[in-house]
């Protein structure tokens, strides 16, 4: 990758976490950060084995992970908070990921 590549890749991370309640279509990142689409793609595959797309369900979905366990926040309110569209949404998403529920992570 080069140093602008990662420089972009970077910027991405930036955005997605500022913007994490309200999802940001990948065109609009990639966009800002100054490269194609396939280009951010690229950058994405090469350093961590992953897509732009999924990377960015990941922190949203390590975001629910930590709104699950340090507050008491009803599934919906952390739906909203991660940008998810409802909290079946999420619940799906977060046991495809991480094998567990989000009741068994406040439980524990």
């Amino acid at each position: 990758s080069t140093r602008k590549e990662s420089s972009a890749a970077s910027d991405v991370y930036k955005r997605q976490m500022s913007r994490i309640e309200t999802p940001i279509p990948l065109k609009d990142i990639a966009k800002q950060a100054g490269c194609s689409l396939r280009s951010l793609d690229r950058v994405f595959q090469d350093n961590l084995q992953i897509s732009p797309g999924k990377y960015y369900q990941m922190l949203r979905l390590g975001r629910a992970r930590d709104l699950a366990r340090g507050t008491d926040f009803a599934l919906s309110i952390i739906a909203l908070k991660t940008g998810f569209t409802s909290s079946a949404t999420l619940s799906r998403a977060f046991s495809k990921t991480f094998g567990t529920t989000i009741r068994a992570i406040r439980k524990n």
